[in-house]
């Protein structure tokens, strides 16, 4: 009876474990990045292909300040699967760069070394021979003996072997002399190379493993689908206002060509992406601010005594110089009109711009790459001419020139970013002016020069 109840538990379990259970790491990629003016959604792709079962699929080597609280995971398959939990766990690797500086270090110092005991070996050798040499050169002549006749050595004979011994004797010399000298300078090579290698501590880099535990009743292929936000990228627009004189009973247009320069400093690069620029800003505030007292004694007491009055506030103003009207280009040359003909301009690749209920989206044409060593790519947006009304502005009190001012009223769909603005007239750059946020349908100027 025991013996039937263990064969039908066993045949029970069986069936109700997991047919096939396995830790399977995925090698993922950067797919897309949507970039905020501060911060950025990136967008990793992985495919894997997963037995019947329960499984773990395995990120490795992502961002170590990716916040996890954003971490999403989607993905479609051939075959049923289903995505339970998401598991983040900081790990520390050692540094790449600290790593391979570490190796060279070490690799001059074998180099050294191995020279210093070529070194030693060239000593021992030169030091035997000149041994020899002397113990030769004092067994060549003889003892007077006893009763035996005795030939002394005559003047040519003892120069030539003087000389002989001591030019041999000098060079054995020199060798020890010199190869002590270079086993100094490898002493002190190696001395100045421990410390720096003492110095030279391990450094470690953070890096997230982000686990994905996943269900398939059936074998099945799928493409994941990890999205996780960094705060370390943004964008800033930048912008060309282009003002053309208009002829008589015809309005003045402003062609305002609109540029993104995106900078990202994660630990990764960004190669051939699908780059997005998004006006939200998911990491300012969310809600109104709530007002709190001021303690406003400390002016009354400064406006009781005079100090910071608006007549000394206004006299501390220093007065802008005047600016001076800039020449116009010179002609670049003429050119024979057929081929003047045939000349086209360069198409300049233009965002697509997708207006997603309060912000606004531009994707960025074709695959961009941005590497994290701190370069700033700037993309195209696009471009788009606003009717503008010209007058003339002048402060005197502050400024006694006269301003060409446009006047006008943003078109389209999009709002404007706050940024830069580079200012031409009619093809000439006067200069560098600052535009403010605005929406579609407001009001706003720019001055283009004396």
């Amino acid at each position: 009876m025991q013996t039937r109840l263990a064969a039908l538990l066993l045949v029970s379990t069986a069936f109700t474990a997991p047919a096939f259970a396995a830790d399977i790491p995925v090698s993922s990629r950067i797919d897309a990045v949507t970039v905020y003016p501060s911060g950025a959604e990136i967008t990793r792709i992985a495919e894997a292909k997963l037995e019947a079962g329960e499984h773990t699929l395995i990120f490795e080597g992502l961002p170590g300040d990716l916040d996890t609280e954003t971490l999403r995971v989607e993905g479609t398959s051939e075959g049923q699967v289903e995505i339970g939990s998401v598991d983040s766990k900081m790990i520390y690797v050692p540094s790449a760069e600290t790593n391979a500086e570490r190796k060279r270090l070490e690799r001059e110092m074998e180099v050294l070394q191995d020279e210093r005991n070529r070194l030693d070996q060239a000593v021992s050798d030169a030091e035997y021979q000149k041994n020899l040499m002397q113990q030769l050169a004092s067994g060549i002549i003889p003892q007077p003996v006893k009763d035996v006749e005795f030939k002394p050595f005559g003047a040519t004979e003892l120069g030539g072997l003087l000389d002989l011994v001591s030019a041999r004797l000098q060079v054995f010399s020199k060798i020890i002399f010199d190869s002590r000298l270079r086993q100094r300078e490898i002493d002190k090579l190696n001395n100045d190379l421990s410390t720096e290698l003492a110095q030279l501590a391990p450094r470690e880099e953070a890096r997230m493993v982000v686990s994905v535990h996943l269900a398939a009743p059936a074998a099945a292929q799928g493409t994941f689908k990890l999205k996780y936000r960094i705060a370390s990228a943004g964008w800033r627009p930048i912008y060309d206002a282009r003002l053309t004189s208009p002829d008589k009973n015809a309005k003045a247009k402003i062609d305002l060509v609109r540029r993104a320069e995106v900078m990202q400093g994660t630990t990764e690069n960004w190669t051939d992406v699908a780059l997005t620029l998004s006006t939200a800003r998911p990491v300012g505030a969310t809600a109104a601010p709530d007002l709190v007292a001021w303690q406003l004694a400390m002016m009354a007491d400064q406006l009781a005594r005079g100090d910071g009055s608006l007549d000394q506030m206004q006299s501390s103003k220093a007065i802008a110089p005047a600016a001076e009207p800039l020449m116009a280009e010179q002609s670049l040359g003429k050119e024979d009109d057929t081929r003047r003909a045939k000349r086209a301009n360069v198409l300049q690749l233009q965002a697509l711009v997708e207006v997603a209920g309060f912000q606004a989206l531009y994707n960025i044409a074709g695959k961009v790459s941005i590497d994290n060593t701190g370069t700033a790519k700037k993309v195209r947006i696009g471009s788009g001419e606003i009717d503008a009304e010209l007058s003339a502005r002048a402060v005197p009190k502050l400024d006694p020139n006269a301003y060409l001012t446009a006047a006008f009223t943003l078109n389209g769909d999009t709002p404007l970013l706050p940024g830069p603005v580079m200012l031409y007239r009619d093809g000439v750059y006067m200069g560098q002016g600052l535009l403010p946020m605005l929406s579609p349908g407001e009001e706003s100027k720019l001055g283009f020069g004396a």
